[in-house]
């Protein structure tokens, strides 16, 4: 059996290394780097505007109008807790800059959401 040389074998493994990371399955961790990185545009059913949340990687997030709280991603759910109360959601795995997708709300409405610039 005859050995590849040094240099053919990192090749090898770094195309395999390449592949794995690149198959490997969008996750809420993914989506959660995406949200601090930017911003979310929550957008209510009811008659509140939409409203930009920043969240940072200290694990806080405030809005333009002062709303804030400490949040945490918990088993795939982003876990917010504010003065009006705490809830989890799960958070869709692989958002990035433009997506858009349903979320419940601490009253338990839902809302879609948006990963927006900040």
């Amino acid at each position: 059996m005859s050995r590849l040389p040094p240099a053919t074998l990192a090749s090898v493994v770094s195309v395999l290394l390449g592949c794995a990371i690149a198959t490997a399955p969008p996750s809420a961790a993914q989506t959660m780097d995406a949200i601090v990185r930017n911003a979310l545009l929550v957008e209510f059913p009811s008659d509140y505007p939409p409203t930009k949340y920043v969240y940072d990687s200290a694990g806080t997030f405030t809005s333009p109008g002062g709303h804030m709280g400490k949040w945490a991603l918990v088993n795939d759910e982003l876990c917010i807790e504010a003065a009006e109360g705490q809830s989890c959601s799960p958070l869709a795995p692989g958002m990035d800059l433009g997506d858009k997708w349903a979320m419940t709300a601490i009253n338990g409405e839902r809302i879609t959401v948006s990963i927006v610039h900040r």
